[in-house]
């Protein structure tokens, strides 16, 4: 590590160099101590060959499969194992340092990106509109639960006692004793890292998975209050009503509500996330009340506080004895505290199961508990205590605001295919035929406006369903029954992915009629497009769904508001990077078109991953890259996975990342604010060819005969499959098909191969397709237009990771390297053509060359992560071999540790 630290860090980078030097030398003790001395020899002499390789000799990776191939099974799981280690620890200091930068920017008042530099541009704009888009603005990160997370908890706990005590040792403890204590502890963690086990043995559970993410949800607990504050600050919002009504951000989820190929997420599970996520909003609320009643003991007598306040408190104990008991226990002057108490009674009394009413004494919405702590603001104002007004109370308020009493909006995602099999299932109940699932379109339609039989309700109770059907059944009506008891904020949108057909989401309403017992849930349905046939479709599959009275109803009761979400995963996977990122920008460009027309309010929901084929990137890059008809102050994105660690454990960067969200929606929405304006005519031709031929040269490659046995025999895909990161499986109804497999583990898979084809694979053939006078306009794009810049910038850094030497020693474990070798020969081409092509639009010499520190970045990592893959490819060449169980556990393991440890040194995983 201490080598690591010296060739990444520059001047400037002292306090980075002195936490990798402190972590380097505790890393090469422990290895010493626990790994023995053999075992840092080895690690030694791969890396010195790694670095030769790196240095221009040809042969190096030869001579480390060479030394690989003679080590003990035992010997290859303690190198991957310590490579591991030695990545968690690199990016445990790179956090810290970014951290500690973040705040020196700020301590300067140098920071970019930030809610003082939207004020400014927003300060041009027309005073109506500015206000309309304050007042629309809405930032929502939705959490999922796809597995992409390649640490497990334990170990993601112990990295952050780690972290911590690097933070207090910054700057240096004057106090020799409290530093050793400190070093002697993170020694301690460091010893247990060595002998834990970073792969949980098992698939974690739903409700496991819900606990990972409330442990991000805290930190955005934590930060919401400052980041509103600066909020307020920054666009001049002092009028007390205008402050109130300020609720620009809130949290979605996923985990829990996902059904989508996931045969673990039932109805009662949805039930019991429901009721986890408001008993934990509760529970959080009663802390927050406890502080602010120490700070509010004002003397009523002495405070001169109105009298109405008391009248208030007595009407609310005059019902309750229970609670009236506890109000005469307290100080007869301090009725800020009485009233408190009041609020404490109804927050304990708020808890009911999901779909059961709020006892009448309780809170059955936020905005309940917003209004009586507006009486305790009235009467500090009325007062003259404004002063009090801010500090604990205020930011108890914004964190309503955010949390509500259901923490998290859950949404409800259901495949079309399971919709259209439900109403196959309920219409046989009704002796209807032929199958849904049969119809064409025009038929599907016809038979979702047919007239109920009259004893429909009997005909589909649940407890007499067949049992798919009959979970399906429960799952509707418990989301209608939450939205019939007023607690509709806990849920947010039903979508339905792989929406091909208009009739698809009409499915979806139809199924929540029946369920619901003639009252569907109040939550908009949303269609998912994923491919890129269903992106170019978008426009006409709306207007159709439009045209018809049922779903123009639904979304006018669910407030006007069209919510459509876009697949940024399963497109790419489809048809490749740049057709993909095409025809995601056309898609909205087409939807907010549509939206306006209808006079509806648009929300684009992004499923954006944390790979570059993914959608992954930078976030502020993405949001200035879209479409800002599409935009309009209302931003929705999926957070996911590695992504959900590395943006939200640490509250100083999940404050940094939302802040970026706010000032990216912000100054794009700002109708002054472009880019690059109007896409012009010309521009629109030649993005359409170069994604043409994108999307051709991409299905070549996917469709050739080595590629799927290179990816399910070559690549650790199988691996991968069974790391138990997430609950749910890895292909969506089971089928050894490329097009039933999930995109995370196609991206996962590829990306430790060091072939991420879905980040750039196709780009070199378009580019290459144009003329030399389309050539030219697309330099000028890439200096004027940020979408495209973003997708030729996202290809960079996915070229920079490729590395097609390593991904032939994959394919060379194939059975039939003939159609291997014409697989990587292709790769090869594409991936120089695709170089240049990036090279020549961006004006540089060198991949990453405007980038100066993700360079050096990349350059430092590729020997330690070529070594990793060395050892993984050793440890695939091994296994058709082995036949004794126990060898092949022991192998796995090893397997499992190495893809951990590579997804450690990517900082990437699907």
């Amino acid at each position: 590590m201490t080598e690591y630290a010296s060739r990444s860090m520059v001047s400037g980078d002292r306090p980075l160099r002195r936490d990798m030097r402190l972590l380097g030398w505790r890393y090469h003790r422990l290895l010493e101590e626990h790994g023995g001395h053999d075992l840092r020899q080895t690690l030694d002499r791969l890396r010195g060959l790694a670095e030769q390789r790196l240095l221009g000799d040809a042969g190096a990776h030869d001579r480390i499969a060479e030394l690989l191939a003679g080590e003990s099974l035992e010997r290859l799981t303690d190198l991957a194992h310590a490579m591991g280690l030695f990545f968690d620890l690199a990016n445990l200091a790179e956090d810290r340092h970014r951290v500690r930068v973040l705040n020196g920017r700020q301590a300067a008042g140098v920071e970019r990106e930030t809610l003082s530099a939207a004020a400014t541009a927003l300060a041009q704009a027309d005073p109506a509109q500015r206000d309309t888009l304050l007042q629309g603005l809405s930032i929502e990160p939705v959490f999922t639960g796809h597995p992409t997370e390649a640490k497990r908890r334990s170990a993601r706990r112990a990295l952050r006692r780690l972290r911590r005590d690097l933070v207090a040792l910054d700057p240096p403890d004057p106090r020799p004793r409290a530093r050793r204590l400190r070093l002697e502890r993170m020694d301690r963690d460091l010893s247990a890292l060595w002998y834990t086990d970073p792969i949980s043995p098992r698939k974690p559970s739903v409700m496991e998975e819900l606990s990972r993410t409330l442990f991000a949800v805290r930190s955005v607990w934590r930060v919401a209050p400052a980041l509103l504050a600066d909020a307020r600050a920054a666009f001049g919002m002092d009028d007390a009503d205008a402050v109130h009504a300020f609720r620009p951000l809130q949290l979605g989820l996923w985990v829990g509500g996902d059904r989508d190929g996931n045969p673990y997420v039932t109805a009662d599970v949805t039930r019991r996330t429901l009721a986890r996520l408001h008993r934990t909003a509760i529970r959080m609320h009663r802390r927050e009340c406890r502080k602010v009643r120490r700070r509010l003991t004002l003397s009523a007598a002495q405070a001169g506080l109105p009298d109405h306040l008391k009248s208030r408190i007595t009407e609310a104990c005059a019902n309750h004895p229970a609670l009236a008991e506890r109000v005469q226990r307290l100080h007869p002057q301090e009725w800020l505290v009485q009233w408190l108490e009041v609020i404490d009674h109804r927050l304990r009394r708020s808890l009911a199961p999901p779909g059961m009413p709020t006892p009448a004494d309780g809170y059955a919405t936020a905005d309940a508990l917003l209004d009586d702590l507006r009486i305790l603001r009235d009467a500090l104002h009325d007062a003259g205590h404004d002063e009090l007004v801010g500090g604990a109370l205020q930011r108890w308020r914004d964190r309503i605001g955010v949390f509500g009493l259901h923490l998290l909006r859950l949404d409800i995602r259901i495949n079309s295919a399971d919709l259209a099999e439900a109403v196959d299932g309920v219409m046989d109940r009704f002796g209807w035929s032929p199958r849904f699932a049969e119809m064409d379109e025009p038929a599907r339609r016809a038979a979702l406006q047919r007239e109920l039989p009259p004893d429909w309700r009997q005909l589909v109770k649940p407890r007499e369903l067949p049992t798919g059907l009959r979970d399906m059944a429960r799952l509707f009506r418990l989301l209608a029954a939450v939205s019939r008891v007023g607690r509709g904020e806990a849920v947010g949108n039903l979508i339905v992915s792989m929406t091909h057909e208009a009739s698809d989401l009409q499915a979806a309403l139809w199924l929540a009629r029946v369920f619901g017992r003639g009252e569907p849930a109040r939550m908009p349905v949303a269609p998912l497009f994923e491919t890129i046939d269903d992106l170019q479709r978008s426009e006409a599959l709306l207007r159709d769904a439009l045209a018809d009275p049922g779903y123009r109803g639904h979304i006018d009761r669910t407030g006007g508001k069209l919510e459509c979400m876009v697949g940024y995963s399963d497109s790419a996977k489809d048809g490749g990077y740049l057709a993909s990122n095409w025809g995601l920008y056309g898609c909205q460009e087409r939807l907010a078109e549509l939206a306006k027309q209808h006079d509806l309010k648009l929300t684009v929901f992004h499923g954006r991953g944390g790979a570059i084929g993914r959608g992954g990137g930078p976030a502020a890059r993405a949001i200035q890259s879209l479409p800002p008809s599409a935009l309009d102050g209302r931003l929705r994105l999926t957070e996911q996975g590695e992504v959900i660690a590395e943006r939200y454990d640490d509250p100083a960067i999940a404050r940094r990342h939302l802040e970026q969200l706010f000032w990216g929606a912000l100054t794009v929405s700002n109708r002054g604010d472009h880019g690059s304006g109007e896409v012009q005519p010309d521009a629109r031709r030649v993005m359409t060819d170069m994604a043409g031929a994108a999307e051709s040269a991409y299905r070549d490659l996917v469709q050739s005969p080595g590629f799927l046995p290179f990816l399910q025999h070559c690549s650790p895909l199988t691996h991968v499959a069974g790391m138990n990161l997430g609950s749910r499986p890895s292909r969506r109804r089971g089928a050894a098909s490329l097009d039933d497999l999930r995109a995370i583990p196609f991206t996962f898979a590829l990306n430790q191969a060091r072939a991420p084809i879905n980040a750039f694979y196709g780009l070199g053939a378009a580019y290459q397709s144009l003329s030399d006078e389309d050539r030219k306009l697309a330099r000028q794009l890439y200096e004027r237009w940020r979408w495209f810049r973003a997708v030729i910038d996202n290809a960079s850094s996915g070229l920079a990771r490729c590395d097609v030497s390593i991904a032939r020693r994959y394919a060379d474990l194939s059975p039939e390297p003939e159609s291997m070798h014409a697989l990587c020969d292709d790769l090869e081409r594409e991936f120089q053509r695709a170089t240049q092509a990036v090279l020549d639009l961006q004006g540089q010499e060198q991949l990453l060359g405007a980038v100066p520190w993700l360079r050096r970045t990349v350059r430092v990592r590729t020997p330690y992560i070529d070594m990793l893959n060395l050892i993984q490819l050793e440890l695939l060449r091994r296994r058709p071999n082995l036949a004794q169980p126990a060898d092949v556990e022991q192998l796995d393991q090893a397997m499992r540790g190495s893809i951990q440890a590579l997804a450690a040194g990517l900082r990437n995983t699907g």
